[in-house]
């Protein structure tokens, strides 16, 4: 989730001196409160109806004011600070075109601002905010297990390239090593050899 979708939202600046001081208010007045917004009419399909009412682990629950304040701070913190962004981190957005909940024009721009190495942008069409319970949500687990996939993939190529890299630095390194030694005791030999000759020069000439 990258922006709720609230009325009147001219950008940051009115989530963040409009939006954000009314919900602090409330959630310190009533953090237990409930907050019962229709965001627009839509009707689940029948498939999602069905998901929630057989499943006893699924809990109905109201979302408390609290909990609406901390998720608008995170939005309006995540928006500001996209540029201190890491750019080896990469991320996959999933997100559907009629989201109810969601903004989806939000998220595509978080996107495009986004300075990242390796980012991706999945569009989806005729699926509301809860995507799992939705039909078709198997291709998005699909695409969401094979983009982890290839990411994983990638690592290990790029570990595999850093272990080459690595293991040829330190044999060019001990290659010249050797060669600089050889050099070094041919050096020494040649000198050696030049100094005892000259020795037994003198001596000859000596005599």
């Amino acid at each position: 989730m990258i922006r709720i979708n609230v009325p009147l939202d001219s950008g940051n600046k009115s989530f963040k001196y409009f939006y954000l001081p009314i919900i602090n208010i409330a959630s310190r007045i009533a953090p237990h409160a409930g907050l019962m917004v229709k965001f627009r009419n839509y009707k689940p399909p029948k498939f999602s109806i069905n998901v929630f009412r057989n499943n006893e682990g699924i809990y109905d629950y109201v979302v408390k004011l609290k909990c609406v304040y901390e998720l608008i701070k995170a939005t309006v913190t995540l928006d500001s600070d996209i540029n201190y962004m890491p750019k080896d981190i990469p991320f996959l957005i999933v997100h559907s075109k009629d989201d109810s909940a969601c903004s989806y024009k939000w998220a595509s721009s978080f996107y495009n601002k986004a300075k990242v190495d390796k980012k991706e942008f999945y569009p989806l069409d005729d699926m509301d905010h809860v995507i799992t319970t939705t039909p078709g949500y198997e291709d998005v687990l699909t695409k969401v297990a094979d983009w982890i996939s290839d990411l994983r993939m990638n690592d290990k190529d790029e570990i595999k390239h850093e272990i080459k890299d690595e293991i040829k630095h330190e044999i060019k390194h001990e290659i010249k090593d050797e060669i600089k030694h050889e050099i070094k005791d041919e050096i020494k030999h040649k000198i050696r050899h030049k100094i005892r000759h000259e020795i037994e020069e003198k001596k000859e000439n000596e005599i």
